[in-house]
């Protein structure tokens, strides 16, 4: 009977020690921009606090969706220029010509390399994407309309 109680011991001093792993971690950030035209890039910014160990050992991923339905497009972010206490992450998802207008929600979730589990996860401010119907490129006044 003494071995199962040491292995459940064991088991649920790994399971606490893992959840304040993933509590420290602090996931801020959302889209550059509130919208974004149809066939242009749309820019995610993601800053990652309370990193323990190497700051390679983390993966994030921007999960972008249309709102209302189950389909998910999963965006690795590059990781940019960090201070002392903070990763920065930042991913351009280019907006597809025929992506339905509307609004399109962002999660990020951030994964340990060497484990391959998800130690945080973050739903960020969502944005909208529209089509421009039309494109004006030159105007030409004359000066008496002024």
């Amino acid at each position: 009977m003494r071995p199962f109680l040491g292995i459940l011991l064991l088991s649920l001093a790994c399971l606490t020690s893992r959840g304040r792993a993933a509590d420290s971690l602090v996931v801020e950030g959302g889209p550059a921009d509130t919208g974004y035209n149809v066939g242009s890039a749309a820019t995610i910014r993601a800053s990652l606090k309370g990193i323990e160990g190497d700051a390679a050992r983390y993966a994030v991923f921007a999960d972008i969706q249309y709102a209302g339905t189950t389909a998910v497009t999963s965006v690795e972010m590059d990781r940019q220029a960090a201070s002392k206490d903070e990763l920065r992450y930042e991913a351009r998802w280019p907006v597809p010509t025929d992506a339905p207008t509307g609004l399109y929600t962002v999660a990020v979730h951030v994964e340990d390399r060497s484990t391959r589990e998800t130690d945080a996860t973050r739903n960020l401010r969502s944005f909208a994407v529209y089509r421009k119907l039309v494109r004006i490129v030159r105007v030409n006044l004359d000066k008496t309309f002024y």
